[in-house]
């Protein structure tokens, strides 16, 4: 937590040289810098804005945590896929077996309506 408190103070660092680079080229009538500085704040406060949202939610603040959290996501989400996909499977050899049923019936109704006349 107190390297997210220290990336957090950094970022809010940014920000205010972001701003006071704003407000230099703003009071000297001047947009040569207006961009790169309107640049850095805009990024500076998303980087800040993402950060706060994982200390908010809980979420790791390393990379390596973030990437084995985003991994054991995906194999939770593969695993419910290979479910999905078990219980299709089961569902469509249901239907095969259903439908050589009917079709065993009617070739044995059609055979009976045949050998009846």
């Amino acid at each position: 937590m107190i390297a997210s408190a220290e990336h957090a103070l950094g970022l809010v660092a940014k920000i205010d040289q972001a701003v006071l680079g704003i407000i230099e080229c703003v009071s000297k009538g001047s947009s040569s810098g207006l961009p790169d500085a309107t640049h850095q704040f805009a990024h500076a406060a998303a980087e800040l804005d993402d950060l706060l949202d994982m200390i908010r939610t809980g979420a790791p603040c390393s990379t390596t945590a973030r990437l084995q959290q985003e991994v054991a996501a995906m194999e939770e989400e593969l695993q419910e896929k290979d479910a999905l996909i078990e219980q299709s499977r089961k569902k469509v050899q249901q239907w095969q077996t259903m439908c050589e049923e009917i079709k065993q019936q009617h070739e044995s109704n059609l055979f009976n309506g045949i050998t009846q006349q």
